[in-house]
Formats: C-alpha cells, sequence, structure tokens
C-alpha cells in the first residue's frame, strides 16, 4: 500500500493545511560519536534543526547498517549504527532523509581500536565542565591499540600518557580537519617523562593539515602524547580521533602506479622501523587505488595511494642525472616513466620517440600519490635541442601537466626535478606521455559561494518536478551528450534533450508521480557522447571545509547522488508556454504563475537555473506574498541559435519549517530569425524643435495586419509618436518632439522597438540599435528672442 502524504489527507478532508505542518531541508550540523570500532553497535546522535519526521540514513559505503532510527526532538535524532568486523576502515559519508527532505552529507569514521573518551570532570566552582587532562602533569593515562575521541577547545591543550618499551615502534595520528566539521588544524607532540620533545608533527605530505608521529621507542618508561589547535583557536566543534597503536606509517609507495589486476610487490618507504615489503592484487577498475599497508600483522592508521595505469611503465636505472645519460624507453608512445629523485639537485632524464604531429601530454603523479615532490618538467627535442615547453604546477595543484605538439619525427628528451632541487627516499613520481585523451565529466554546479552541498542531493517533492543544471566538461572533444542512470528511485523519471556541442552545461527535470513512495537511492550517472562510445561520470566532490583564495581543506568524492522523493510541496508553478516565438534582438515576456496548496502564502523565489545559448534574462524574479503570478522577461541577441530549447525556472518557497524547492514542466521555446530589420540615419535639432526620421525597413518574412513601431531610449524632455507598418511597407516617418526641457547632447541608445502580429499576439522586435539623437544648443537669436 503506497504511504498517504499529509497534503493528501488534507485536502481528501477539505482542509486547509497550515505550512508549519510539514518540514523541508533537514539540517544535520553534527554526527556525534565522529566514530566507532569494527565489529561493534555504536549509537550515535545527529544534532540539527527541523529533523521531523526521520526515515532513513542514507549510508553511501558497506559495511554499516541502522538497527534503529529515533527522533529525539526537533533537533536530534538517535541512529544505532551496527557496524561490521570487516566494515572498511576510514570515512563513511552519510545523510539523513526525512519525510520533507534530505539532509547536507556528513561523515561517520570506522576505527580498528576500542573507543576511549576523554576524560571530564565537574568545576563546581565554575558550574561548568571542563577536561581533566589539560596539564602534563595529570595527564589521562591511556593503553596502546586505542582511539581517543577528544576535542581541541579554545587555549585547550590535551595530554595523554601511555607505557612504553625500548624498541617499540609506535605510531599516533589525528583525525581532525578529514572530520570535516571546521577549520581544524591540529597539532601533535610526544614528549617524554622530563617533557623533552621526541618528535612533534603539525601538517604532512601524506595526511596534509591533520598530523601523525611515527618512532620506535629509545627506552622503557611513560610517553606522553599533546594534543591541540596548531594556534590554539579551537572550539567545542574541534572534534579529533586519536589513533595510537604499534602501527607502521610509511608515507611513500614505490611503485607508485601499477596495471589494474596485477599483483605487485611494494616498497613502503618511511617507516621508523624501515623500509619493508608488501604484496598486492591491484583491483581491476579505478584510477587511484588506496590500501591499507600492513608489517608484522600490524595495520596501518590511513591508507596509502597507488595509481593504476593500462600503460607500459619504465622504471628508472641510474645513473640518468644527466640529458646524455637520459633512460631510453623500450616501447613505443604512450608509456610512463617513474622513478625517486633520491637526493638533493637530482634531476631524472629520459627519452622517447614521437612522429610529427601528435598532440602529446605529459601529466605528472606525484603529490597526488602523497609524493612531496613539487615537480618541474621540460620537454626537448634531442635534434637541435630545442625547447618545447616546461611545467610546474597545473593550476592550484603543484603536479605538473605539459600539452605540446610534436613538431617533427625523432627523440626527444624528458626530464624531472623538484621546484626546491629536494630530494629523498620518498621523492617518488609517475609520469606518463600519451595523446591528449577525450573525455567527459559533468558535477552540479555550487549553489552558493563556499558552500559545496547546497542543492546537491536531487530532492523531487511527490507529484512536482525539479531541474537540475550539470556543467560539462569536454576534453578534446566536442560532442553532444545525454544522461544515463543505473536507478532511480520508484515513480521519478528524468527529461533532457541531447546536450549541444557548445554549451558548457544542459537542463535535466526530474520528475515524480503523486503516488511515488517517500524514498531515496544513491544514483550512479554517466554522461555520454551521442555519436561513440565515450562516457564519463556525472558525480560530485563535497567540500566540508573551504575558505576562498585557499581551497578545500576536507573533502569527500562520491560516485553516485542522492535522488529522493518528498512529501508534496504547499505549492506548485507553471511556466505558460509562449504562443509565438523569441525571435533574434527580441524581446518576451513569460508569465510564471504558482497554485498554492495548504493555505501557504509566503513569497516564492524564481530563479532561472539555465539560459539557451543567446538568450538573456534577469536572474530571478519572485512572486511575492499572496499573489499568484510573476513576469520573466527575456531577450534574444542577434547571433541566438535559431532553434527550439527546452527551458524551465526553478521556484523556491521559505516555509516556517525549511525551503522546498521545485520547477514548473519544460516548455518549448522557439528561437527564430526576425520578420523585420531597420535602421535610423542620425537625427540632430535643438530643443523646441520637431524631428522627422525615417525608418528604412528590411522584411525578412511576411505577416499579416499592421505591426505598431515605438521609439524607445528617448531621453527627458523627448516624445516620439507611434506609426504603424503595414506588411511589405519598405520606411515609415517617426514624429519626434524636443520640448524646452530637452537638455543638448548625445543619446547613442536609441532603438525601435516593433511589436508585429502573430497568432492572436504580438511578437516584440527591437531594430535599428545604436540610433543617435544629438541634441544642438538653442542658436543665440532664438535664445534671446525667447527671452
Amino acid at each position: 500500500m503506497p504511504s498517504v502524504s499529509f497534503l493528501a489527507v488534507a485536502m481528501m478532508l477539505g482542509l486547509q493545511l497550515l505550512p508549519q505542518v510539514l518540514a523541508f531541508d533537514p539540517n544535520v550540523s553534527s554526527v556525534l560519536p565522529r566514530g566507532g570500532q569494527q565489529g561493534q553497535s555504536v549509537e550515535v546522535t545527529l544534532n540539527g534543526d527541523r529533523l521531523y519526521h526521520p526515515e532513513e540514513l542514507i549510508l553511501y559505503r558497506p559495511g554499516m547498517s541502522v538497527e534503529a532510527l529515533e527522533k529525539l526532538s526537533n533537533k536530534s535524532v538517535k541512529a544505532t549504527l551496527r557496524i561490521a568486523p570487516d566494515a572498511p576502515l576510514g570515512e563513511h559519508p552519510l545523510r539523513l532523509r526525512t519525510r520533507g527532505g534530505v539532509s547536507y552529507l556528513r561523515t561517520f569514521w570506522v576505527t580498528p581500536f576500542p573507543d576511549v573518551k576523554e576524560k571530564i570532570v565537574r568545576d563546581e566552582k565554575r558550574k561548568e565542565n571542563r577536561d581533566a587532562n589539560d596539564s602534563f602533569e595529570d595527564p589521562q593515562r591511556i593503553q596502546l591499540n586505542t582511539t581517543v575521541h577528544g576535542i581541541a577547545r579554545k587555549e585547550d591543550a590535551d595530554y595523554y600518557v601511555f607505557r612504553g618499551q625500548k624498541g617499540q615502534r609506535i605510531t599516533a595520528e589525528v583525525f581532525g580537519m578529514r572530520l570535516g566539521r571546521i577549520m581544524f588544524d591540529p597539532y601533535l607532540a610526544l614528549l617524554d617523562e622530563n617533557r623533552f620533545e621526541l618528535a612533534t608533527s603539525d601538517d604532512t605530505v601524506l595526511t596534509r593539515r591533520d598530523p601523525f608521529i611515527n618512532v620506535v621507542l629509545p627506552k622503557d618508561g611513560d610517553y606522553t602524547l599533546l594534543v591541540r589547535e596548531s594556534s590554539y583557536e579551537g572550539d567545542n566543534r574541534a572534534n579529533y580521533l586519536l589513533q595510537l597503536a604499534e602501527m607502521p606509517r610509511p608515507t611513500t609507495v614505490f611503485p607508485p602506479a601499477a596495471k589494474p589486476g596485477s599483483e605487485v610487490e611494494f616498497a613502503l618507504i618511511g617507516d621508523a622501523a624501515g623500509e619493508f615489503k608488501q604484496s598486492l592484487t591491484l583491483p581491476k577498475e579505478g584510477e587511484i587505488h588506496h590500501f591499507y599497508p600492513i608489517h608484522d600483522g600490524e595495520q596501518a592508521p590511513s591508507p596509502n595511494p597507488v595509481h593504476l595505469t593500462t600503460l607500459p611503465i619504465h622504471t628508472e636505472t641510474e645513473p640518468n642525472f644527466r640529458d646524455q645519460a637520459a633512460q631510453s624507453a623500450a616501447s613505443d608512445l604512450p608509456l610512463a616513466f617513474q622513478g625517486i629523485l633520491a637526493q638533493p639537485d637530482d634531476i631524472d632524464w629520459f627519452h622517447f620517440s614521437a612522429r610529427k604531429g601528435q598532440k602529446l601530454r605529459v601529466q605528472v603523479h606525484a603529490r597526488s600519490l602523497r609524493s612531496p615532490l613539487d615537480s618541474v618538467i621540460q620537454v626537448r627535442s634531442l635534434k637541435g635541442n630545442k625547447n618545447l615547453g616546461r611545467s610546474d604546477d597545473e593550476g592550484t595543484h603543484p603536479d605538473s601537466k605539459l600539452d605540446f605538439t610534436v613538431p617533427e619525427d625523432g627523440s626527444y628528451l624528458l626530464s624531472i626535478r623538484d621546484q626546491l632541487r629536494r630530494g629523498g627516499p620518498d621523492f617518488v613520481y609517475h609520469i606518463e606521455v600519451a595523446p591528449v585523451p577525450s573525455t567527459l565529466s559533468a558535477k552540479l554546479p555550487y549553489a552558493e559561494n563556499n558552500n559545496s552541498q547546497k542543492d546537491r542531493a536531487i530532492v523531487i517533492p511527490r507529484g512536482r518536478h525539479l531541474a537540475v543544471v550539470p556543467n560539462v566538461t569536454r576534453q578534446n572533444t566536442n560532442c553532444e551528450i545525454m544522461l544515463q542512470a543505473d536507478k532511480l528511485p520508484t515513480g521519478v523519471d528524468y527529461q533532457m534533450d541531447p546536450a549541444p556541442r557548445n554549451p558548457v552545461n544542459f537542463p535535466i527535470l526530474f520528475s515524480t508521480t503523486r503516488d511515488a513512495p517517500l524514498a531515496a537511492t544513491l544514483t550512479r550517472f554517466t554522461i555520454t557522447d551521442t555519436q561513440s562510445d565515450l562516457r564519463g561520470p556525472f558525480d560530485e566532490t563535497i567540500n566540508h571545509v573551504e575558505i576562498n583564495n585557499a581551497g578545500a581543506f576536507a573533502s569527500t568524492h562520491n560516485e553516485r547522488l542522492t535522488v529522493a522523493v518528498i512529501e508534496e510541496a504547499p505549492f506548485d508553478l507553471e511556466l505558460l508556454s509562449p504562443a509565438v516565438p523569441l525571435v533574434r534582438d527580441g524581446t518576451m515576456d513569460l508569465v510564471i504563475r504558482a497554485k498554492r496548496t495548504g493555505g501557504y502564502q509566503g513569497p516564492i523565489k524564481v530563479k532561472v537555473p539555465w539560459r539557451p545559448a543567446g538568450v538573456g534574462t534577469p536572474s530571478e524574479v519572485t512572486i511575492p506574498s499572496n499573489q499568484n503570478e510573476a513576469i520573466l522577461s527575456i531577450n534574444a541577441n542577434s547571433t541566438a541559435p535559431t532553434r527550439s530549447w527546452k527551458m524551465t525556472v526553478t521556484g523556491e518557497g521559505k516555509t516556517d519549517r525549511g525551503t522546498v524547492r521545485l520547477s514548473p514542466p519544460f516548455i518549448d521555446l522557439s528561437i527564430a530569425e526576425p520578420y523585420l530589420k531597420g535602421a535610423i540615419d542620425l537625427l540632430t535639432g535643438p530643443p523646441g524643435s520637431t524631428l522627422e526620421a525615417i525608418c528604412r525597413l528590411d522584411h525578412l518574412q511576411s505577416f499579416d495586419g499592421q505591426a505598431e513601431l515605438t521609439l524607445q531610449g528617448l531621453p527627458h524632455g523627448v516624445s516620439a509618436e507611434k506609426v504603424l507598418v503595414a506588411a511589405g511597407q519598405k520606411e515609415v516617418q517617426i514624429k519626434i518632439a524636443l520640448t524646452g526641457e530637452a537638455r543638448p547632447g548625445k543619446s547613442k541608445s536609441l532603438f525601435a522597438q516593433i511589436l508585429v502580429p502573430a497568432n492572436g499576439t504580438h511578437i516584440p522586435h527591437q531594430i535599428a540599435r545604436g540610433t543617435t539623437l544629438v541634441i544642438t544648443p538653442r542658436r543665440e537669436k532664438e535664445t534671446a528672442a525667447k527671452d
């Protein structure tokens, strides 16, 4: 039996349902605790606002299930999570779905060790709780192989003491910024019994803003870990997970890349106990594989990445630090090179052959694989030693990329070094030399600055529609594209036209039936070339913490998007189909009508998420409170493609309990050639005069009846009469009156608006754009006579 909505019940009973009965746009601001151990059940509290009618936790990764979901209040929901013994370690994205919406994406972290909470005591003098571990002299004692849940408050320093033995390898790693709650830069130090620092860590290449310490203990005794915000600027939201165990912590993997599906023995570099080996069978698909290094039965706290490639790989053999000693590739392009800049000032040279006209890309993978290398590459021809290009950073990313066209058949040299000429055993790199690939990808755009979460879930009210407009990135291709979805909630469908070759975005209209069950799916979308097998992802990257000009500090990448059906919205929209086309250099008023239900009378903000090429519109209009209509004025420039487009808008209505968003169905908007064009010569005259302007007309299409012509853009004190234009008429005279209030000067923005009759209405044209009127000063005699 399908579920019945609140609005449907109200309508059956003939009731006017007030908007506050429903709640839209649930807001989950925190998930506490921030993680849990494999094989355990954990009670998690989701805090926020508008958490009415919780129905489901949407889990993106396998290994966890929801045993219970309970509403504690309208601002709090409790979920009991069952974590499987083999649940993948690390980040597990989730969203809360209620009857009225889907929350922003949040994360929960699966850990391998028992959980320990930072101790809190009651300060009776101040009548508040405080940390019980805020001094070196009175730390909190913990055991190895535990995960500590703590908070780095403002001017707070948390101390944890543990017992260690000489020669014991220990690793302490903090998960702080990665938890993605706030801008939180943790600092970690290891102190001996005399408070001397044995190791400190702030930012690292491997874990970015999160620190780790990996040491072999020098003697038996107590050791203390200090955790704080690096500038003592924490607060009550600065949660962290501190893992402490006898774990390995290599920083780099070699080889840094391998073939998908192959079995490879990797060297794990950078661990305090020394380099070790690990054999691994790689997955058959993907581009980056993250795996957890294991040594002596112990697993690292977080994974190391390895690049997957089908290209033949050539590993450097020393010496190749000079161009004369460049290592030659044993195969034709495409191919890959990899190696280590093992010492300061090290430069590695490689030699490859290429054919004239090839468009090649040299792509470095180093920092993306968490190598400290900040690469600089150069390509030169062996013949004549001509420089073909050099690359340091690629945009904001320190990995180099160089595209170039091969000038002639022959041999070429490729060099790589560090920007600061550093080197070391972990300065690994992988370089691919291949033809510039043809690729497609799509993502939803930012709805507001520094907020990659807003409007990223596709949430459609029952019986309504919602338009989304992904941005498309085409590389080395210029194709029409379509969308494919592997699954959708029951009762959900979508509509789109093939996206043309040139636009960078395109509209998709999702629709739901009135009896669609309230549900959600994680949908894998794919964009495809309509004429070939080229395919690309339509996925999302959620930046939990980001700052203007500084970029993202904590992100989650998902290959699937959330699509959900929610309760009916308290309004619907209709975009009326125009009876006539929009012509080039013409204008049109589109009517947007609202149908309100349940007593909702609030304003509805209407935005234009997508415009056809060459069409201009306001960014938004508003249907005022207690009104049901707004006008959207649009125009087409002189180069707008003449064709039919699918067009819609998006309406947002704020209720007492959140914002709901929807769209009207598509309309067909036709862009056509104008019926006529025209020109008006320069107009001049003094105040008090009457001018006769001749508008020469060029008829491009025939029409029935008479058109109306009005001169627009006139300055103050100037008026012009309306004239009629008959079909085929070559010119018309327009009388222009310059009153005494007209001020001398030049007006260059006059134009003629012509309303051409068609299909019971009019088609507005704008012709004679840029017509100039010069109002000259009165002659002295005329002025004296008037005085």
